[in-house]
C-alpha cells in the first residue's frame, strides 16, 4: 500500500513537471510569435492609402509592378520626395521596397538617396523619404537615377522575410 502512494506521489510529480514544461512551451512559443509580428509590422510602411490600380489580376506566380518613366524635380534642401509608391492589390501577401539611386559617375556607381519601408499589396505611399546625408552631396542639375522595386513575403511558418523578385526604372532626376 505504502509502495502504491510513493508511485502515485510519483506519477503526479512527473506529471506535474511535464505539465509545467508543456505550459512553459506554450508560453515561448506565443512570445516568439509575438515578436516576429512585431517585426514584421515594424518593416512596413505607416500612413500608406488604398491603392486601387487597373490590374484586376495576373498570372499565377507572376507580380506585377507599377511603370514609373517620368522624370522627377526636387530641391536640394527636400527631405520628401512627391511619388506615388504602389502595390497593386493582385500581389498578394506580397510586399514592396522602393530604393531610389541617383548616378554618381556614369553608370559605375549609384548613391542611395530614399529607401521606404514595406509597401502592402493594395497601398501606397504619396512620397519617399530623402535621406538628407546623401542629398547634400547631389549636385544640382540633371541626374540619370534608378528606382529598384524589391518584392518580399514572409514565410507562414516562421515569419521570416523571403525575397522574392525585384525591378527597376531609370529616369531623369533634376535637383534644383
Amino acid at each position: 500500500m505504502e509502495d502504491q502512494k510513493k508511485a502515485d506521489r510519483r506519477k503526479k510529480i512527473i506529471g506535474s513537471v511535464l505539465l509545467a514544461l508543456l505550459a512553459l512551451g506554450v508560453i515561448f512559443g506565443a512570445l516568439k510569435y509575438q515578436q516576429s509580428l512585431k517585426n514584421k509590422n515594424s518593416e512596413v510602411e505607416q500612413g500608406t492609402v488604398i491603392y486601387d490600380s487597373k490590374f484586376k489580376s495576373n498570372a499565377p506566380g507572376n507580380l506585377v509592378f507599377p511603370a514609373y518613366t517620368k522624370d522627377i524635380v526636387v530641391k536640394q534642401k527636400d527631405d520628401k520626395l512627391p511619388i506615388v509608391l504602389a502595390n497593386p492589390k493582385v500581389n498578394k501577401n506580397v510586399y514592396f521596397q522602393y530604393v531610389l539611386t541617383v548616378e554618381k559617375e556614369r553608370g559605375k556607381e549609384y548613391t542611395n538617396i530614399g529607401k521606404s519601408k514595406l509597401i502592402a499589396a493594395g497601398r501606397a505611399s504619396n512620397q519617399l523619404q530623402l535621406n538628407k546625408k546623401e542629398m547634400r552631396v547631389v549636385a544640382k542639375g540633371k541626374h540619370k537615377c534608378r528606382l529598384n522595386v524589391y518584392a518580399f513575403t514572409y514565410n507562414k511558418k516562421d515569419n521570416k522575410k523571403i525575397k522574392l523578385n525585384q525591378a527597376y526604372w531609370d529616369f531623369n532626376l533634376t535637383v534644383q
